[in-house]
């Protein structure tokens, strides 16, 4: 292939989680317009569907699906909804992610923990739910989206850095 080119992405498949905006977004609508079928993920079942709708618009192949991929079993439900229909799994972009902002000696156990859960646990179960059809068809990517805070830090934001 000449250089600056890049192979067809059709027929595959991707996972972008926390994709209703943002970077998200903008990276789904990326992968769609390379070609894949791309699924978009949020919390909010509407939110999902708004923006595979206006993904797809624009030429895309797009599907918004809700997931609480806090929750302990999402994951797996996630990539096994997204197997059954498609019949594939290609790609994982792990993005979803959340932070705030308080003073580390304020911070409750309970804010520091969904903010774990939603940046560090949820992309690990859903890596390893992805590995799973991926090893099997022997082929697979995993991109896990990170900040720029893990390395730097940033003032009164403690659980987001440590994420």
């Amino acid at each position: 292939m000449p250089e600056g080119r890049t192979q067809p992405l059709t027929s595959r498949v991707a996972i972008v989680t926390g994709s209703s905006s943002g970077i998200g977004r903008a990276i789904a609508g990326e992968l769609a317009a390379r070609g894949m079928q791309v699924v978009v993920t949020s919390r909010s079942p509407e939110r999902a569907r708004e923006a595979a709708a206006a993904i797809s618009a624009s030429g895309g192949a797009v599907v918004g699906l809700a997931s609480e991929l806090t929750e302990r079993d999402a994951p797996a439900a996630l990539v096994d909804r997204v197997v059954e229909r498609f019949g594939r799994l290609d790609v994982l972009v792990n993005n979803a992610g959340a932070g705030q902002v308080a003073d580390s000696e304020m911070l409750s156990l309970a804010d520091w923990q969904r903010i774990i859960d939603i940046d560090l646990t949820a992309p690990f179960r859903c890596a390893q739910a992805a590995a799973r059809p991926m090893l099997a068809a022997g082929r697979g990517v995993i991109v896990n989206v990170s900040s720029l805070v893990g390395h730097v830090g940033l003032a009164r934001r403690a659980a987001y850095g440590a994420a």
